[in-house]
């Protein structure tokens, strides 16, 4: 339904009144449309940039960027949607190697393919996911900006025990080495990507009512 209000009820706020496509639609209730009329979508707030919520597991992003795709009316793409299949084939601890890599692949080839305005992505692979990602938004005329939601390494351990399906370990610690190299700041300074860190220690609503108030005034950098 948020895609649908996104794409087909925002756009006509300034041609018909909530009340009557709500009659035109059958709804009951007027104010579920009127949520969209009050509140600009997040396309049309980020100058056609594209959002890429990176980090290690645990460090917040998918909380954050599903709270902004819900604030901000925003189209996202959740890396569980393509995790979750090889869970349920192959278990949860053997989603690993060349499968992350199969996941990343999908990734790939569905944001090349269908827009969205917040895609996530994990930290490992930097080198063989980033650039092409780039290069993917780009080619569709669109600016890509990486959101790096950053947390303690201990403090992502934490938050991943409690999950009900944890990351591997051995995947969440290739996670903190390929951050801790640094290579993604590496890729987004050759690929002219801006770089938008936050800091998700913090309780996840301090998080959302900060960045979503930001990109709600306007602003699409953070601090």
């Amino acid at each position: 339904m948020y895609t649908y209000c996104a794409d087909y009820v925002a756009p006509l706020q300034e041609r018909i009144p909530a009340s009557k496509l709500a009659h035109d639609l059958g709804l009951p209730d007027p104010n579920f449309l009127s949520r969209f009329y009050r509140h600009q979508t997040l396309t049309a707030l980020a100058a056609n940039r594209i959002f890429i919520f990176y980090g290690k597991a645990g460090s917040g992003k998918t909380t954050l960027m599903r709270r902004l795709s819900r604030q901000l009316i925003a189209r996202r793409l959740d890396l569980e949607d393509f995790v979750l299949p090889l869970v349920f084939r192959y278990g949860n601890e053997n989603v690993v190697g060349d499968r992350i890599r199969d996941v990343y692949r999908e990734v790939l080839e569905h944001v090349a393919t269908t827009h969205y305005d917040l895609v996530e992505t994990g930290s490992e692979l930097p080198d063989a996911v980033l650039p092409r990602l780039f290069e993917s938004i780009r080619r569709r005329g669109l600016t890509p900006v990486l959101v790096y939601c950053n947390v303690t390494s201990a403090e992502a351990h934490r938050r991943n025990s409690r999950r009900a399906r944890p990351v591997p370990a051995e995947v969440l610690e290739q996670q903190i080495a390929d951050e801790s190299r640094g290579t993604f700041r590496q890729i987004c300074a050759e690929a002219s990507v801006e770089i938008l860190e936050v800091s998700t220690e913090q309780s996840i609503d301090t998080v959302v009512a900060e960045v979503g108030q930001m990109l709600s005034a306007g602003r699409v950098t953070f601090g």
